[in-house]
């Protein structure tokens, strides 16, 4: 009696792992720092913050919810928040403020990080795009 021969894909699928972490971080966790330190802007900067935390909201949402368009958006975030941060690099750099320089950078780094895990990830892949 043969027996079908099943195919298992070995790639994790579905939101878990760092994929959940980024999605905790994202929907969560920055936007609640973010909310936190909007009382220390200007008022520009303030709508800015403010939109920056509804555009992290949204996109990590969209992201938790195996929504393509998520895995988009949460790119994006990270590349503005990134730009961003090399802006801030810059204007502390000409404050002589190097301390603060260091954790930006780390923080630019992160972003970095992120994007290139989901650019790369099988679990990223089978659960959006598999």
């Amino acid at each position: 009696m043969d027996t079908p021969t099943t195919q298992t894909n070995s790639s994790p699928k579905g939101v878990g792992g760092w994929l959940l972490i980024l999605c905790i971080w994202t929907t969560i966790i920055s936007p609640l720092f973010s909310f936190a330190k909007l009382h220390e802007l200007g008022e520009t900067e303030m709508y800015l913050g403010l939109g920056l935390i509804v555009f992290s909201i949204v996109s990590g949402v969209l992201l938790w919810c195996r929504k393509p368009v998520g895995v988009v958006l949460v790119r994006t975030l990270l590349i503005i928040i990134l730009v961003l941060n090399l802006i801030g690099i810059m204007m502390l750099v000409n404050q002589q403020q190097m301390e603060k320089v260091i954790v930006v950078l780390f923080q630019s780094a992160v972003s970095v990080a992120w994007v290139v895990y989901l650019s790369v990830s099988k679990r990223v892949k089978a659960t959006y795009y598999g």
